[in-house]
Order: C-alpha cells, then sequence, then structure tokens
C-alpha cells in the first residue's frame, strides 16, 4: 500500500473523529435550551394565559433556533425545515381542536418523520446515513468521496451503513411511542419535563452507541482497505 493511500486513509479516520466531536460540541448548546428552556417558559406562562398558548410559547426555543438556523446557513436545512413545518401545522391543529396533545408531541412527530425516512431508506441501494456520514467526512474533497464510496464493495461496510441507519431510524421512532405514553398518563408540566430529559438521554445514548458501534467496525474496515490497497 502507498504512502500516500495510507496518509489518506488516516486523514480521513482524522477528520471524522474530528466531525464527530465537532458535531456533538455544537449541538450541545443546542440540546441544553431545547431541554430547559420549554419547561421554564410553559410554568412562567401558564398561569397567565391557556395551556396551548403556554405551550405555543414553550415551543418557541427550538422554534427560533431553527429559523437563526435557516437563515444563518442561506440554503435549506431539511432538519429545520421540517421543524419549522411541524410546528405550524401542530399549532393549526392544536387550534383549531384546542389540543395540548398535538403540541405535546411535534417535536417527536417530526423525529418520527424522520426515523421513518431511515427505515425506508434502507430499501435504496445505499442507506440515507451512508450520505449523511459522507457529507460529514469528505465534505467537497472529491479524492475523499471517491475513496469513501470505494468502501461500499465491502459487505462489512454495506452492513455497518444499514446498521447504523436502521438503529437510528427505529430510536426516533420509539421515541414517539414513549413520549405518547407520557403525554396520555401525565400532566402537562411534567410531560415537558420528562420529556425533555428523556430526549436529551435519547441524543446522547444513541450517539454514545453510534460511536461505539463506529470504533469497533474502524478497525475490521481498516484492514480490508489494506488488504484491497496492497492487492492493487
Amino acid at each position: 500500500m502507498s504512502t500516500n493511500t495510507l496518509s489518506l486513509n488516516q486523514a480521513t479516520n482524522k477528520s471524522f473523529a474530528t466531525s464527530k466531536k465537532a458535531l456533538l460540541l455544537k449541538a450541545l448548546p443546542a440540546m441544553l435550551i431545547n431541554t430547559i428552556a420549554p419547561f421554564v417558559v410553559y410554568n412562567i406562562a401558564s398561569s397567565h394565559m391557556s395551556t396551548v398558548n403556554a405551550l405555543l410559547l414553550a415551543s418557541g426555543a427550538p422554534l427560533i433556533m431553527s429559523v437563526v438556523e435557516l437563515i444563518r446557513k442561506r440554503h435549506i436545512d431539511v432538519m429545520a425545515l421540517l421543524i419549522v413545518l411541524g410546528f405550524v401545522l401542530s399549532a393549526a391543529a392544536a387550534f383549531l381542536f384546542n389540543s395540548p396533545t398535538l403540541l405535546l408531541l411535534q417535536s417527536t412527530i417530526v423525529s418520527a418523520l424522520f426515523g421513518l425516512i431511515f427505515l425506508a431508506s434502507l430499501l435504496l441501494s445505499r442507506p440515507l446515513l451512508f450520505y449523511v456520514i459522507r457529507s460529514m467526512t469528505c465534505h467537497t474533497d472529491q479524492q475523499r468521496i471517491a475513496n469513501f464510496n470505494a468502501d461500499w464493495e465491502f459487505a462489512q461496510a454495506r452492513f455497518f451503513y444499514r446498521a447504523m441507519t436502521g438503529f437510528w431510524g427505529c430510536l426516533m421512532i420509539a421515541h414517539l411511542g414513549i413520549q405518547i405514553v407520557l403525554v396520555l398518563t401525565l400532566p402537562v408540566a411534567s410531560v415537558l419535563a420528562i420529556g425533555s430529559i428523556l430526549n436529551l438521554v435519547i441524543i446522547l445514548c444513541g450517539a454514545g452507541w453510534s460511536m461505539y458501534y463506529t470504533r469497533k467496525n474502524r478497525f475490521i474496515l481498516q484492514q480490508l482497505k489494506q488488504q484491497r490497497d496492497q492487492g492493487l
């Protein structure tokens, strides 16, 4: 295997590790705001307005962050767009039916929608998470993209990306199921408190499992790449 190929593989691995850390650090403030803000805002607002209006106000923090991201990036971010769309639709339905339940479920409904998209992508030639990880690690570097695409020839790589996609798809749908149980059995304030913490726990546990599974498979994939490159 050539020195250039080895350096490229090492750079790609380093870039992947850096991307994961950067992604977590970047997402941490948003996760904390989304966890704490709705509960605090609702408890302050609920004594001055109806439950539906208080919940709408409590949903403002994630909505504002999504709108800011759309403006800052100056291009359509699918995740942020779905959050905004989900808020608008659930707000309209909540006002129409005067139902706090729809507002309490709005964020997890958006997550579950993504989960369904992830699971549906398993029917395609390559699952959605393959493209997500490629974008994170390769950016617009055509050589890295070509090397990343070449890894699809390995059965281990194909199983890895399908397993990761299936895991996140099921996790997001399961989150909606748990949230529905909370909404149907607990008061609104308790749902906001427990649901926000649950959301953070699910994200952190999912990210932790993903990093563990990535480390577990990276060495095997690296050996397969070396064998392939030595045969060239």
